[in-house]
């Protein structure tokens, strides 16, 4: 006579919006391979739909999360051989946030892109808790289920405002080192550039400070300054310096979209996918 079976209880859903199908491929293959064998954890792929953000999709996946504890990743992203790990382990906190490597395959171009999104997420990272919703990226997270809301995410148009808001509501943040993925398929130039103008159009629309239109033009100075940063660090030093003319031109498409965000539009913007 058998005794009853055994099944280990859920502890990590694992959300991927699966919006480049090349990454996403790429993407899903390592962590399948990763969680093979395992019942503790639950892999929810969000297939994109016409007119769905970046936010809307992780919401449904949010929604579709049966486990205590829900990540979000971004299908540009490789979780680290100590991401799991660190993702399951107990936790106080309701939202914890990881680093954001390079892939060491990046190109010139991917460096170009991973140096100017990247200079506040790039390990090393201190850990403990986080009060800036700036430092938590919205494509490596662990939520709390119980205290993440998917409609309020949906309804936001990046998750810098949603972050902000569940900061804002008593939610507690904490950056952890072991939480690390790669930067490993970054766009191409052309897709970049649409991403980056939507997603600066979008926080412009956010804000709703038609004044910021006067600072706009400072923008590329501002975004090469703020990612000299990089200067400090060795590893990426020479780096910043070779990327820097490509950095300052991403700076000028940043500029565009936040000058066309601060004009009122019939039509809302598209929304932007940037992880």
């Amino acid at each position: 006579m058998h005794g009853p079976l055994h099944i280990e209880a859920m502890k990590l859903s694992v959300v991927l919006p699966a919006v480049d199908p090349i990454a996403s491929s790429q993407c899903l293959a390592s962590l399948r391979a990763s969680i093979a064998g395992r019942q503790d954890i639950e892999l929810i792929v969000v297939e994109p739909r016409a007119g769905a953000g970046l936010c809307q999709l992780r919401a449904e996946g949010l929604s579709r999360a049966s486990a205590p504890f829900v990540a979000v990743l971004g299908d540009r992203y490789l979780p680290t051989p100590q991401w799991f790990a660190a993702a399951i382990a107990p936790s106080r906190f309701d939202i914890l946030a990881g680093p954001v490597g390079p892939s060491p395959a990046l190109s010139y171009f991917g460096w170009c892109v991973y140096l100017s999104e990247y200079f506040r997420l790039a390990p090393p990272l201190p850990g403990g808790p986080a009060a800036d919703p700036s430092a938590l990226p919205g494509g490596n997270a662990v939520y709390r289920t119980a205290a993440v809301d998917a409609p309020g995410l949906a309804a936001c148009a990046t998750e810098l405002l949603f972050h902000r808001r569940l900061l804002e509501s008593g939610a507690t943040a904490a950056l952890v080192p072991a939480l690390e993925v790669h930067f490993a398929f970054p766009p191409g130039p052309a897709a970049y550039a649409r991403e980056r103008f939507r997603f600066s159009e979008s926080i412009a629309r956010e804000r709703r400070q038609p004044w910021r239109i006067v600072l706009a033009p400072l923008l590329p100075l501002l975004v090469l300054a703020r990612t000299a940063a990089f200067l400090r660090r060795r590893r990426y030093a020479w780096r910043w310096i070779v990327c820097a003319p490509v950095i300052l031109a991403f700076g000028l498409v940043q500029a565009a979209g936040e000058i066309r965000g601060c004009f009122p539009s019939r039509r809302s913007a598209a929304p932007p996918v940037l992880s």
